[in-house]
């Protein structure tokens, strides 16, 4: 009876422990992937302000465009194309060619 017992505590702190280090791994990923998501939206929001800043309004079609990019480095071309361009058309065309809006 007493080895039984003594297994099942063995058991008991094992299960314990790789219950408690799964939680701690869930968390971390989940950090890590709200971490991601934040950057992303605040890619998206960067890049539509300033797409706002150059064209003045934006249409509803060309902001879902924006929003549907998700990979950090089109984005982040897209922010330094917006930002780089002279005039609306040049905006306009940095937005049609990283996001794949019409022009």
């Amino acid at each position: 009876m007493q080895h039984s017992e003594y297994r099942t505590e063995f058991a008991r702190k094992y299960v314990a422990e790789g219950q408690q280090e799964g939680r701690q791994e869930g968390w971390q990923e989940g950090r890590q992937e709200g971490r991601q998501e934040g950057r992303q939206e605040g890619r998206q929001g960067a890049a539509i302000e300033l797409a706002r800043a150059k064209l003045g309004d934006l249409t509803a079609q060309e902001e879902a465009a924006v929003t549907r990019v998700t990979e950090p480095e089109r984005l982040t071309a897209l922010i330094l194309a917006l930002g780089l361009a002279r005039d609306a058309q040049e905006a306009r065309a940095a937005l049609s060619l990283h996001t794949g809006a019409p022009r």
